[in-house]
Order: structure tokens, then C-alpha cells, then sequence
């Protein structure tokens, strides 16, 4: 219990925060520090406190609105609440001790610079040979090809196994000395004796799938788990499985901002859109289509900020592709209900794409008709 004229609740109401599950105690959102778009971010109503489960960004209420503002004094940080909410800054008597206490007993963050995003060509340059200085272990290949990858389809794009921690610090310094930029790159970030590093974990550790933008410029790279990470706050759950590569929130770091992945043909008439860059891509592969892929089934911002694009390229109509569990999926439903407004609101035609529900992911069902086929030109040979 605290003494300010407000609480957390109303604070998140005022920030641009995307709600993935509400409790009576609290509510998961989207993570704005660190990019993750999969409701790691816990605010605590009881307690009026926040925490990310996967960057460990966390605090009070003053901290949650101060940084998400670059306002790095609490008591500025109060002042504007009240100013925005309305309430009375108790400018006398004890219940005015009572809060100044209050708001030093949230001691203030510090500050952690940012550094500002870099340009996508820079961008794709610095991603480009990093992972040209990386390899693909062979656990990795045979998963991917597992999913319906032909060696060639992923040697084309691009493919490779996380570096160990300790190779970190000397793959930024190469990357630099081959003229690459890393400051505004996400994913780098300057470690305690100032020098660039990334933010590659062991226990983050999985191949890599970079995110190409519909110029074919890789503008992020996502992680493929070996080992899903737990949700302290359901551990009964399987976890999650990719995770951004990204250093927001680290010093000179810089958030990934979940791009649209983009496969195929930029001038393609009909574009599918699915969850899931790894999902796009081998569905590309099995069905000859193009597919627009978004982080998560309700992150549609960046995917609305491509409609434009799209239609400039020669693109008439949306196909929306996610996971069959949207029949029973309420998130996942809302998702794929979202895009076809979104096409519909561009003057594009849309349709929803459905097919065997004992197959959820539409590269399932495409790589279970293919080994189908295959099965039966073998029987008949």
C-alpha cells in the first residue's frame, strides 16, 4: 500500500502499452524495453510494481511511467502524474511528508543511455556479416530440415547458430574493424569497461532467423530457443520459444521493434500473412507463395505500416494464414480478425486461409501433403 493519489492501473492507462492477458491481481503486456511482443512485461496492481520476465526490467510506478517518458527524477515524475490524473499534490500537512517519502523511496533508475537506431542499410550490413561469421551446428540443420528445408533454401536464408558468450566481445571488435556500424544495431550494447559487445546468452542459446524487410535487407534477427524459457508466472506452460535479439535497455543498446518479415515476391498480386518468420519462410518454400510474417499474432502495427507498400508493389489481395487454433484462440483469433479490417481498410480484397485442423501451423499442413505426395509417387513407382 502506498501514499500516492494514484495507482499503477491508472498509470498504464496512459501509456501505449499492448494488454496480452488481464488477472485480478495484475496484467501481462508486450514488453516496451526490451521489444518482446509476447506479454512478458508483469504489472503487479496489488503492489503497484512491474517486471519483464525476459529483459528483468523492472521497478515501481514512478519508474514504469519516468523511463517509458525519459523522465528520470521521481519527483517530476509525480508531479506530472497528478498534473495528468488530476489529483491533489498534497502541498501541505503530513500526508505531504508522508508522499515526498514515498517518492524517495522509489529510488530514482539510472539512467541508461540509448543509442538511436541506425539506418537499415547499416542495419542489414552489420547483420550480414555477422552471420557470415557465424555457422550453422549441425543439431540446427537437421531441425530445420526437419520442418521441410532443402540445404540450399537454408543456406539462402541465412541461417546460423548462436555464438557462445565468450565470443561476443570479439566478433563486435571484428565487426568493426570491417567497417561495420554497431552502435544503433540491435542486439550491441556497450559492456562495463565500454566496449561493444552482444547480447547472446547461454542460456538464450538456438539458431538465428533474420527478418528481412520487403527490400530484402535484413532489419532484425529473432532466436530460435534450444530451451523454451519458463514464465515464472505460469511454469506449468511450455515457454517460449524465440526470443528478439536485442539490447534494449542496455547501455548505448538498442530495441529490435519487431519487424514484418517479409518472403518472396514484392509484386506478388496475393500476399499470405502468418505468425512466425521460421513459419513464413518454409511455407514460402513448400507453396510457391509469398507471405508477410508478423511477431506475434495481435503485433500488427508493423504490418499495417507495410498495406501501403504492398499496394504500390501491385498487391490486390490478403490472405490471412494463422494457426487453426484461431477457432478456439481467443488472442489468435483476434489476430486474424485484425488483419482482414486492416486489408479491407486499405481497399484490399481478404480471405481467410483454412485447412486439416490436425495440422495447427500452416508449414505443417503443407510439409504433411508434400511427404503425402512423395509417399504415393513412391508406392506407385
Amino acid at each position: 500500500m502506498t501514499n500516492f493519489p494514484f495507482c499503477i492501473k491508472e498509470i498504464v492507462a496512459l501509456l501505449p502499452l499492448t494488454l496480452r492477458r488481464e488477472k485480478s491481481v495484475g496484467a501481462y503486456f508486450n514488453c516496451p524495453f526490451c521489444g518482446d511482443n509476447r506479454g512478458k512485461l508483469w504489472v503487479n496492481y496489488e503492489h503497484d510494481i512491474f517486471r519483464c520476465n525476459y529483459c528483468n526490467e523492472s521497478g515501481g510506478m514512478l519508474a514504469l511511467y519516468g523511463r517509458l517518458n525519459g523522465i528520470y527524477n521521481n519527483s517530476d515524475v509525480y508531479h506530472e502524474l497528478c498534473s495528468k490524473l488530476r489529483r491533489s499534490r498534497y502541498s501541505s500537512g503530513s500526508t505531504a511528508q508522508a508522499v515526498q517519502i514515498q517518492v524517495k523511496k522509489e529510488a530514482a533508475p539510472t539512467h541508461i543511455e540509448q543509442a538511436p537506431r541506425a539506418t537499415p542499410e547499416q542495419i542489414h550490413q552489420t547483420y550480414h556479416m555477422l552471420l557470415d561469421l557465424l555457422a550453422l551446428r549441425e543439431l540446427h540443420r537437421t531441425n530445420l530440415q526437419s520442418r521441410g528445408f532443402s540445404d540450399e533454401q537454408i543456406a539462402f536464408c541465412g541461417y546460423r547458430s548462436t555464438p557462445s558468450y565468450w565470443r561476443c566481445l570479439g566478433i563486435a571488435q571484428s565487426l568493426i574493424s570491417r567497417g561495420c556500424t554497431i552502435r544503433g544495431v540491435p542486439g550491441f550494447y556497450r559492456n562495463k569497461s565500454g566496449k561493444w559487445t552482444m547480447a547472446f546468452y547461454s542460456r538464450t542459446a538456438g539458431f538465428l532467423v533474420p527478418i528481412r524487410g520487403i527490400d530484402g535487407l535484413i532489419q532484425g534477427i529473432q532466436v530460435r530457443l534450444d530451451v523454451p524459457i519458463k514464465d515464472e508466472q505460469a511454469p506449468d506452460k511450455a515457454g517460449a520459444k524465440y526470443l528478439w535479439f536485442s539490447s534494449g535497455g542496455k547501455p548505448m543498446g538498442c530495441s529490435s521493434g519487431s519487424p514484418t518479415h517479409f518472403v518472396g515476391n514484392p509484386h506478388a498480386r496475393v500476399v499470405y500473412v502468418t505468425e512466425g518468420a521460421l513459419k513464413g519462410d518454409v511455407s514460402h518454400f513448400l507453396m510457391n507463395r509469398t507471405f508477410a510474417c508478423v511477431q506475434g499474432a495481435n503485433n500488427l502495427s508493423q504490418f499495417e505500416a507495410l498495406l501501403p507498400t504492398l499496394m504500390r508493389y501491385g498487391t490486390e489481395e490478403i490472405v490471412e494464414a494463422h494457426d487453426m487454433d484461431k477457432f478456439h484462440n481467443e488472442a489468435v483469433q483476434k489476430g486474424a480478425l485484425k488483419i482482414i479490417a486492416l486489408a479491407h481498410a486499405h481497399g484490399l480484397q481478404a480471405n481467410s486461409l483454412v485447412w486439416n485442423p490436425d495440422y495447427n501451423g500452416v508449414d505443417e499442413w503443407q510439409l504433411a501433403l508434400r511427404n503425402c505426395f512423395a509417399k504415393s509417387v513412391h508406392d506407385a513407382a
